[in-house]
């Protein structure tokens, strides 16, 4: 008989091993990193991925405006020492090598989402968010972005979505 069709049996010291030392969840970062960045060469990529910290933040926080975003933002990147990320900050520091894909006068909503997913990558591949991890806020603002971003390989851990009801955005947005 084909030793494909017989049931795997683990025993359940292996099991509680796993669990201790959350293998499960390294397996699936190790997996999860492999998919997205699609190395040539994955046993190097592994060992590498495997030596840097893989627990760094990143975290994503969407919300309506005047919902608090910048100010949770800031908070968290005190709390973290996580570096954030603010699509306007972004849009006045553009690299070079974006400048002539950007419209004439680039504003956050004229920018399309391929080319605001290549700046948010370009950005958390910097050195300081690979290492301190990374809290991005007011992107993405929709399906089409949040698709670009993972066609990107930036996959948040986390995502904070805020909610408030109408009447007290409205009051906070006045003052």
């Amino acid at each position: 008989m084909d030793q494909t069709l017989y049931p795997v049996n683990i025993s359940p010291e292996f099991l509680l091993y796993a669990e201790q030392n959350t293998l499960f969840e390294l397996f699936q970062k190790c997996i999860s990193s492999l998919l997205v960045d699609r190395p040539n060469d994955p046993i190097t990529y592994l060992i590498d991925f495997l030596k840097k910290d893989a627990d760094v933040p990143r975290v994503v926080i969407l919300g309506p405006p005047a919902s608090g975003r910048h100010t949770i933002g800031k908070l968290l990147q005190k709390k973290l020492n996580a570096v954030l990320i603010e699509a306007a900050d972004l849009l006045h520091n553009i690299p070079s090598k974006f400048k002539d894909k950007l419209p004439p006068k680039p504003t956050i909503h004229n920018i399309p989402s391929t080319l605001w997913a290549q700046l948010f990558e370009e950005r958390v591949k910097d050195f300081e968010c690979v290492r301190r991890g990374w809290i991005l806020v007011d992107f993405p603002n929709n399906r089409e972005q949040a698709l670009a971003l993972q066609g990107h390989g930036i996959a948040p851990r986390y995502v904070v979505c805020l909610e408030a009801p109408d009447n007290v955005l409205i009051e906070r947005a006045a003052g």
